[in-house]
């Protein structure tokens, strides 16, 4: 890596509705995952956007209903069940967006997903420009909300609070970017409501990918 390569600022994108829309495929699952565990009812899209939060740990014992001993059952069961599900969609405008950032930026994904599976659909997509992928399982006694699932990756990376931002769809990344000194973007598309991201008081909310390249460089210029 140069060294002018290293002074460049760093974004941590979020991965699930921030740059692929998961959303529908994810409620579909979920509400399948619960009836094995014997909740019946539909988990919709407007569930979750209501109760996202703390990670999907916090979904699957509040809202799924499955007791914290058959946790580990749900996610083999979960993963078995995605396993045929077929490669979500990019938001519009996000490719052309991330691909502009990484002109002078360097670009991360930390995420609740598994890191294999977010590389393989970046591949799938032909998308080139992320530096790194953090996955859930590499952090896997951390929750989102924790401020060390953003500290350990930047340490790894060697990113300094002052020189990052991140890009979330949710209170958690709001709250461990303000815990982290990090500046904030929310993502008005993915996975919460937008009235509980203005609760969280981010620095910005934007309603398009379009508007992304715009307001990162307003909040951290390069």
């Amino acid at each position: 890596m140069s060294a002018n390569h290293k002074n460049k600022k760093s974004i941590l994108f979020d991965y699930d509705g921030v740059i692929v829309d998961t959303l529908p495929a994810y409620a579909g699952t979920v509400t399948e995952l619960a009836h094995q565990f014997g909740n019946k009812r539909e988990i919709t899209e407007e569930i979750i956007r209501e109760r996202w939060g703390g990670g999907w740990q916090s979904l699957y014992e509040h809202t799924l209903g499955i007791p914290k001993a058959n946790v580990g059952k749900a996610i083999d069961l979960y993963r078995s069940l995605m396993q045929n599900q077929p490669h979500s969609p990019l938001f519009e405008g996000m490719r052309e967006a991330i691909e502009e950032l990484s002109r002078d930026y360097r670009l991360f994904i930390i995420t609740a997903s598994k890191t294999s599976d977010v590389f393989e659909t970046l591949k799938f997509y032909g998308i080139t420009v992320f530096e790194d992928v953090c996955g859930q399982d590499l952090l896997p006694n951390i929750r989102k909300g924790d401020p060390r699932y953003f500290s350990e990756p930047m340490q790894k990376w060697g990113i300094s609070p002052g020189d990052a931002m991140s890009i979330g769809d949710t209170v958690d990344e709001i709250s461990m970017g303000k815990k982290m000194g990090i500046a904030t973007v929310a993502c008005a598309w993915g996975w919460q409501s937008t009235d509980l991201l203005k609760g969280a008081n981010p620095d910005t909310i934007i309603e398009s990918p379009h508007q992304l390249p715009a307001a990162v460089r307003a909040l951290l210029p390069v």
